[in-house]
């Protein structure tokens, strides 16, 4: 991996105000080499917050492989679930029984990409709006990206683990990982970065951006994990390296050597074959290349203190491009 580059492109990035600063992990297997640069964000107090190894970002969509493929994929070896399992043997609301899990690890249930509508979602209508959203699409035909469908694996681990996902996730993957700053729903202390100014919540910092994943709270599987660059390197070292793995290297095996339609289970094949790769609408993302056992973490807060993007997406495009074509 040429680090060079990928320091280069992080300080160009922060000093042309892209964003306000970027932890980067740069992971091979004898060292992860942090790149931690510019500030927490652009408004009082946050402006004059230095980042560091320990400063907690909200991981948006990467809650989908961190906490919620890993806990399935723990279900699927404890022999608890199947992929060929439907959806409806586990929820009894679910209106579907043609759906099965492997279609919504894969993204192609059917569903449309989000509920419609979503400024009058509430604590209270939020579940029955989503059982009540109707397939768009034959399962197995078309992959729309969709946070329905990630919640509803949420709603099928909680039916097997009888308790909620804050407990089942800490429990069974930080925990296990060691991901000491790392939790759900919540999170709290100067080093918790924030991320949009927003007309109805205000600055939101410590809560989830995402409006289900802040409805939802403890019961959502799309969004809501808090992490830091060193907990999400922890995260990454055990897929590439088997460094306190939770999962069989038979299992990691079948992630990366699944495409269809360029996904994997709960994983984006958008890049080579040999890896796995997950973004967050915060600005979080994880890339892992298996065929060179290099792994890649970026965090930012690029919806602080707007989600108006000032180049971030293009510029992290072209530096993944740059990395996978060393």
């Amino acid at each position: 991996m040429r680090k060079d580059i990928i320091k280069k492109a992080i300080d160009d990035a922060v000093n042309n105000g892209v964003v306000s600063g970027i932890s980067a992990a740069m992971i091979a297997k004898d060292e992860t080499d942090f790149y931690i640069v510019g500030k927490a964000g652009v408004i009082k107090p946050y402006d004059t917050r230095p980042l560091n190894v320990d400063s907690i970002y909200d991981m948006a969509s990467c809650t989908k492989v961190i906490c919620t493929t890993t806990r399935v994929f723990e279900l699927i070896e404890e022999g608890k679930l199947d992929l060929e399992d439907s959806v409806a043997k586990y929820l009894p609301d679910f209106r579907f029984p043609e759906v099965k899990i492997k279609n919504l690890l894969l993204h192609n249930a059917g569903f449309p990409s989000d509920l419609e509508n979503k400024e009058t979602l509430t604590k209270d209508n939020i579940v029955k709006r989503l059982y009540a959203v109707d397939l768009i699409h034959k399962p197995g035909e078309v992959m729309a990206y969709s946070d329905i469908g990630f919640i509803m694996l949420g709603f099928v681990i909680e039916a097997i683990d009888h308790k909620d996902l804050a407990t089942i996730y800490k429990e069974k993957v930080l925990e296990p990982l060691g991901m000491d700053h790392s939790s759900l729903v919540t999170a709290t202390g100067d080093d918790v970065v924030p991320t949009e100014l927003s007309k109805e919540r205000g600055l939101i910092v410590g809560v989830a951006h995402d409006r289900k994943g802040y409805l939802l709270g403890k019961d959502c599987a799309s969004a809501g994990l808090f992490s830091s660059i060193a907990d999400v390197s922890r995260f990454v070292r055990s897929y590439l390296y088997d460094e306190n793995s939770l999962l069989s290297k038979e299992t990691k095996e079948l992630m990366v050597n699944t495409d269809i339609m360029a996904r994997s289970y709960g994983w984006d094949k958008k890049y080579h074959a040999k890896t796995l790769y997950h973004t967050g609408f915060t600005g979080t993302s994880i890339l892992m290349d298996f065929a060179k056992h290099e792994g890649l973490v970026m965090l930012t807060n690029r919806v602080h203190p707007t989600r108006e993007d000032h180049g971030f997406l293009a510029w992290r495009n072209d530096l993944n491009d740059k990395i996978l074509e060393d």
